[in-house]
């Protein structure tokens, strides 16, 4: 459990509303509970990456979660804020 809620994939109006380069891959995140919060991700932080593995959807970044970890193991989250690229560790939760 990674802990963040109505994530949205970036698409034309997400770039405009956050200013951030048009050939910016990822989603957008617009809460955060639990794991995410605790580890210091924030509303409208853009994940592009997992343990270095660009996210290019939804769908790939629930797959990864699924197949790939566990409930307890320390992630690599790297996000888009502020025009920098943050790499932030997560402790996965259990639901």
């Amino acid at each position: 459990y990674l802990g963040v809620q109505r994530v949205d994939d970036i698409s034309l109006s997400i770039i405009e509303r956050l200013g951030i380069p048009n050939n910016t891959r990822g989603l957008v995140i617009g809460s955060v509970t639990g794991p995410a919060r605790t580890a210091g991700l924030l509303s409208n932080d853009v994940i592009t990456a997992i343990n270095g593995e660009n996210v290019s959807g939804l769908g790939m970044l629930l797959a990864y979660l699924a197949t790939n970890t566990e409930p307890g193991q320390v992630i690599d989250i790297t996000v888009l804020r502020g025009g920098q690229l943050v790499v932030l560790p997560v402790e996965l939760g259990t639901r």
